[in-house]
């Protein structure tokens, strides 16, 4: 008899099939984020970035609490970068003087 094949899911597949739920729930809790961009392009950016910085081993390893920090902190830096390309030099020069340094 015969052993059952294994059916392979593409990679892509994994990171969107985990990323899509967290996305939901971050852009449910700050819809201020569909402004810039909508679900499914804030989806297509997550997984790149995902896919292109956090190897599938450990990209499964990670929490779903993990994964949702990461999420908020990539598109917040997103929509922010967003906002500053726009801003004139005497903007970001402002903008700059204003930043709590660490």
């Amino acid at each position: 008899m015969k052993a059952p094949s294994e059916v392979m899911i593409p990679q892509p597949e994994v990171y969107r099939f985990r990323l899509a739920p967290l996305v939901e729930q971050e852009i449910a809790n700050h819809p201020l984020y569909l402004d810039q961009h909508t679900q499914t392009e804030w989806l297509e950016y997550l997984l790149a970035e995902m896919m292109e910085h956090l190897p599938l081993k450990q990209f499964m390893a990670r929490s779903d609490e993990q994964l949702k920090t990461r999420i908020g902190r990539l598109m917040a830096l997103k929509l922010v970068f967003g906002l500053l390309k726009d801003f004139t030099p005497t903007q970001i020069n402002t903008f700059e003087e204003c930043l709590v340094r660490r």
